[in-house]
């Protein structure tokens, strides 16, 4: 329970820091343009908050179960990496509803899947080695 808490907490952290100075020092402006048809006038930050921390829990919880015995962060790396490339296909598959700018879609895919591939890394190393699943 300790390694799935702590993972966790690493996890949600890695999102919460990163997120925050991606979207709201380094691109804030930028994506206040992108998004201003479509975005709420204020964010619904408890939603968020709580969906922020169930992935990080999913993840920290997911990932011993396909754990292959190879260094634990680069297993986490690569289990953080195809949990980013199911979010970008979900991301993708918003687009193709909404008048998205892609723009503002690709360069949120790509911070995502950078975090993503960080916090699966972080997840390994607090793991560590582990029997292969």
């Amino acid at each position: 329970m300790g390694k799935l808490v702590t993972a966790t907490v690493a996890a949600f952290l890695t999102y919460a820091i990163s997120g925050f100075v991606f979207y709201e020092v380094l691109m804030k402006e930028q994506f206040a343009v992108w998004e201003a048809a479509v975005a709420r006038p204020e964010p619904n930050l408890t939603t968020g908050l709580l969906a922020f921390v169930l992935l990080a829990l999913l993840m920290a919880w997911l990932y011993p179960r396909g754990y292959d015995g190879g260094e634990p962060w680069q297993e986490g790396a690569r289990f953080g990496a195809i949990v980013g490339a199911i979010i970008a296909c979900t991301m993708l598959i918003v687009y193709s509803v909404f008048e998205l700018q892609l723009a503002g879609t690709l360069s949120d895919i790509a911070f995502n899947m950078t975090v993503l591939t960080v916090m699966g890394a972080l997840i390994g190393i607090v793991y560590g080695r582990m029997d292969a699943g």
